[in-house]
């Protein structure tokens, strides 16, 4: 059986940019910071958290899996490496995420104000996985509150 696990991540630098006369929006930042604790994952009380390392995404991206920009994993893609309108890298920081939104897609003139407002600062891996490179990711457990 393959498990779904989601990790809530701090995203780092979101921009939202507009093309003059096209209206074509680019939403860059990153998805994922290398080397920065992730937010509280389910289990053990709360206290689970996971460190991001460089290299976690390299096979995904050379493998050219087909990765889809949702809101909260659910609905239709805004945008998807499959069909271009979603590119992905790694580099020093992070996983870098660049995303052309349809301004003429009612879930993206939902999402546009809130990135402008910078009420946006998370993004959220959601993998269907049956092995964990654990080379890439490590666990670190938080002192129970008392």
């Amino acid at each position: 059986m393959i498990d779904r696990e989601e990790r809530a991540l701090v995203a780092e630098g979101l921009e939202l940019r507009a093309e003059g006369e096209t209206g074509k929006l680019t939403l860059r930042g990153y998805a994922a910071v290398f080397n920065s604790l992730s937010e509280q994952l389910p289990g053990n009380n709360g206290s689970f958290r996971e460190v991001i390392r460089p290299g976690a995404f390299r096979d995904t991206i050379a493998k050219g899996a087909d990765v889809r920009f949702l809101l909260n994993h659910e609905g239709l893609p805004l945008a998807r490496t499959a069909s271009g309108t979603m590119r992905l890298r790694e580099d020093g920081r992070g996983l870098l995420m660049e995303a052309d939104l349809d301004p003429t897609d009612p879930d993206v003139a939902r999402l546009v104000p809130k990135v402008k407002r910078g009420d946006l600062s998370q993004m959220s891996l959601d993998r269907k996985s049956t092995r964990l490179n654990s080379s890439h990711v490590s666990e670190s457990r938080m002192p129970s509150s008392a």
